[in-house]
């Protein structure tokens, strides 16, 4: 396995980046007041979203790409470079999850998910699951469909369409650790969206 550290350090960068929140949003939560429910599209308003979506993609695009390279001749260095990827991706996906404030706060970054999907169980496979994931929100008028909605199209979509790998696998298991690591420690997910001023 050879690792391009220049593509390498700019994909972990753009993965582990914490996200931006609206600046209402975040003054909310540094002041322990109340958010308010999300809406499908205060989500798509919130402009901090796309740029998930973008650097998501980017560095999954890199990291599971340029960044690393495999000589197949080599053994376990397939295996290695799988490590490394999915230690990457988790890392990232916590940092984008977990926020200190005036308590511990899980945020659901539906988004950056998004962009991650969309790149590492292939494309095909990743838009039939993001679009599959914003039906069932849209149509239930609940963001709080997406990622289980996103998972399971991701785990069907992949079995019929490409056949079951790991990357797939990856992929489904990190859309689902925000609403587990929410059912663990028994607290709500919070949706990043535009929040109103006030109280």
């Amino acid at each position: 396995m050879t690792i391009h550290w220049l593509l390498f350090l700019v994909a972990a960068v753009l993965l582990s980046v914490p996200a931006f929140l609206p600046p209402t949003m975040n003054r909310r939560l540094s002041q322990g007041r109340r958010i308010f429910p999300p809406t499908v599209f205060g989500m798509l308003r919130a402009w901090p979203n796309w740029l998930d979506v973008a650097r998501a993609g980017a560095g999954t695009y890199l990291l599971t790409g340029p960044a690393l390279t495999v000589d197949p001749q080599a053994v376990g260095a397939e295996f290695t470079a799988l490590c490394v990827r999915f230690g990457v991706l988790v890392l990232g996906l916590l940092i984008q999850t977990v926020r200190f404030k005036t308590e511990v706060v899980f945020l659901s970054p539906i988004f950056y998910l998004c962009g991650l999907t969309l790149v590492l169980p292939g494309y095909e496979v990743g838009g039939f699951a993001v679009f599959v994931g914003w039906l069932f929100a849209a149509g239930g008028k609940n963001p709080a469909y997406q990622l289980p909605a996103m998972g399971v199209a991701a785990a069907a979509g992949g079995y019929f369409l490409s056949g079951l790998n790991l990357p797939l696998m990856m992929a489904v298991a990190l859309i689902f650790v925000p609403p587990v690591l929410g059912q663990l420690f028994r607290k709500p997910l919070v949706f990043v969206a535009e929040q109103r001023e006030t109280a």
